[in-house]
């Protein structure tokens, strides 16, 4: 029996790999030893939960024979197998593609990343991911956000990553702590070639989009193929754990349930130690994987499936009432080896989004109680009522609401919201938006009111979130018609250029729009985000005069009729 990476349950051990041997469960007590239980049974200790009162050990064929014919009343598993789901799920094979290097696909990103991890600013994205980190409002989240997953340890379990990735570069435990339990060494880097090549370098890279100042703890249990054994997934989940890592994050499963996993996941629990993993991509219902299939029953596990952009189930992604939470894991772009990014697709990178934010929030509140507790805010925050429309409309015929279970047999919790999670928890307070470096007042309209600004035309509050009709927080501006506001920044050094930044979006494709800035000793200087009816972000430079200490920043509708609304208006020091 095989792991492997989400999705597909490949029979036979993997290449290499001669006799997987048995996996057995005995009861100890506070008295025993591992050394004494070694010899009693024979074998390598995998597991010692003296908490629980059980410990796991790894017997080779040969030897769970002879301990089978000494008449050894012990609890048996044949060492299982699982893998990555995206290799050999029903002709969903093809899970990466759309390559393209580092330096010349992600120059912004990469750059926007740089001065931020040395600076004040909110980290960039990936263009490519616009469209997914807004629907699950990540940079949303961003912007209220202060740590970013700063001190949180992620475990990624998984074919290993490229440790020499540029995205990689600070961002990774010590050394001395990656593991590579297929070849028994200190060094996780994926070996090329293989059809699951890239995926665990991939996952990693998402939970760090979503978390950009995690750790990363690489640990390598699956092959090139993206196939692994149960062993090795229980001594990955151990090292995490005893290594400090708070989320661990596995897009493997099988379809066989391993009481000796549920042990290991009970002790990552017993520590406080949150296990995210993907579901499966048979795209049929129920065919959910293990340990995804436990987000309802493990207390520590949250099983996410995929859906699209539009929030409809993915063609490849599990369903059914097993899944506890779906994420975006259509094409969504991330590193890959040597350098690169690669769009990837599959229930494998819809969990680690999960794995992600579960790390921001777990930065973001001080409180060990509320830590403890996080999948119950997690599960709070969820979206779900595009989600429950659209799957159940495309699966009516055995989804229903009058289950008692309020459609969760539909669509399990919901759908991920980064932003509405880091707001459910105790004692979150926003940060501004971008730092103590920012000239605007009332730059994000949460007071309710206008104060700071200098409006003309139709201009209002807005605090509709039903249409989108603010950005982050509770309140953004909304233009009606024609209008703008404008406000004189201060306190401006002389000879010094600023950057001028905001969210931006219109209700019509053919309404004008532009962010400026004007009176600073130079010519105005405006950007346009005519016509961008999702919210977009625009940005310009200027740099104020020889005698200059202030400017007029403003927002500006000259045509069309429709609303148009603004919000996170900034100025940070260059």
């Amino acid at each position: 029996m095989l792991f492997s990476a989400c999705g597909g349950l490949n029979g036979g051990p993997p290449a290499g790999a001669t006799d997987p041997g048995y996996i057995i469960t005995v009861k100890i007590s506070a008295s025993d030893t591992q050394e004494a239980t070694q010899q009693k049974y024979g074998g390598t200790i995998l597991s010692w939960y003296s908490d629980q009162g059980i410990a796991h050990l790894k017997l080779s064929t040969a030897e769970h024979a002879a301990l089978m014919s000494r008449g050894v009343s012990v609890q048996s598993t044949a060492n299982g197998a699982l893998s990555s789901p995206e290799v050999g799920a029903n002709g969903f094979n093809s899970w990466a593609g759309g390559f393209n290097s580092w330096a010349g696909g992600f120059n912004s990103w990469a750059g926007g990343w740089n001065s931020w991890a040395g600076g004040s600013n909110i980290p960039d994205s990936p263009g490519e991911n616009n469209k997914v980190f807004m629907q699950v409002r990540l940079p949303q989240a961003h912007a209220i956000a202060r740590k970013f997953g700063e001190g949180v340890k992620v475990a990624v379990v998984d074919t290993g990553i490229d440790t020499a990735h540029q995205g990689f570069v600070g961002r990774l435990a010590p050394s001395s702590e990656w593991r590579d339990f297929i070849e028994n060494d200190n060094n996780p880097m994926e070996p090329s070639g293989g059809s699951a090549y890239g995926h665990g370098t991939a996952a990693a890279g998402l939970v760090l989009q979503v978390a950009p100042k995690a750790t990363i703890l690489p640990i390598r249990v699956l092959n090139s193929n993206g196939q692994g054994n149960l062993d090795h997934v229980i001594l990955a989940i151990n090292h995490a754990v005893n290594t400090g890592a708070k989320i661990i994050n596995l897009s493997l499963g099988a379809f066989e349930w391993y009481q000796p996993l549920v042990d290991a996941i009970n002790f990552a629990g017993s520590r406080g130690v949150w296990v995210v993993a993907s579901v499966g991509n048979q795209g049929k219902k129920d065919e959910i994987t293990y340990p995804g299939r436990w987000g309802w029953w493990l207390s520590n596990v949250i099983g996410v499936g995929s859906v699209d952009s539009d929030d409809k189930l993915s063609k490849f992604s599990s369903f059914g009432a097993d899944v506890f939470t779906w994420a975006p894991g259509n094409d969504v772009t991330s590193y890959y080896p040597s350098n690169r990014t690669a769009k990837v697709r599959g229930t494998s990178f819809a969990a680690p989004l999960v794995a992600g934010a579960l790390a921001l929030a777990y930065s973001e509140t001080t409180y060990d109680w509320a830590r403890s507790d996080l999948k119950s805010y997690f599960q709070d925050s969820l979206e779900n009522q595009s989600l429950w429309y659209n799957l159940y409309q495309a699966n009516s015929s055995w989804c229903s609401v009058s289950d008692g279970l309020g459609g969760l047999w539909c669509h399990g919790a919901g759908r991920l919201d980064i932003e509405r999670f880091l707001r459910s928890l105790p004692g979150f307070s926003p940060a501004s938006n971008t730092g103590t470096l920012d000239f605007v007042r009332n730059g994000s309209f949460e007071s309710g009111s206008f104060a700071s600004w200098t409006t003309s035309g139709a201009v209002s509050i807005s605090w509709v979130d039903w249409w989108g009709e603010f950005f982050a927080g509770a309140n953004g501006a909304r233009i009606n018609g024609t209008g703008s506001l404008e406000q004189t920044i201060t306190g401006l050094a002389p000879n010094t250029t600023y950057t001028l930044t905001a969210w931006l979006k219109v209700d019509g494709s053919g309404e004008s729009l532009l962010l400026g800035a004007r009176n600073f000793g130079g010519s105005e200087v405006g950007v346009s985000a005519t016509g961008s009816t999702d919210w977009v972000q625009r940005s310009l430079d200027f740099k104020t005069g020889a005698n200059n200490t202030s400017a007029v920043v403003f927002i500006r509708k000259t045509a069309g009729w429709q609303a148009a609304f603004a919000d996170l208006i900034t100025v940070t020091r260059k």
